[in-house]
């Protein structure tokens, strides 16, 4: 809540796609997967994407920034 309180929808909306990235992240780190080229490829293709589409609408401050990451790691724990 902390996140959305100092930024907008819209770019949260966009940053909360980052639990793809942040899941994938925690099954190589945690869990030892492997996955392959084309694997992360896609990952840094969302990632990249995420930055694109909320160029337009403001990163938000870093503050709300770190907070939105967090959560999506902490979805991705939960999955």
């Amino acid at each position: 809540m902390i996140g959305l309180s100092h930024t907008t929808a819209s770019s949260t909306a966009i940053w909360l796609n980052m639990e793809l990235v942040a899941t994938a992240i925690l099954g190589i780190v945690l869990f030892k997967d492997h996955i392959d080229k084309y694997a992360y490829i896609g990952l840094i293709f969302t990632f990249i994407a995420g930055l694109i589409v909320s160029w337009s609408n403001g990163f938000g401050d870093v503050f709300s920034i770190v907070f939105i990451i967090l959560a999506c790691f902490s979805w991705g724990i939960d999955n």
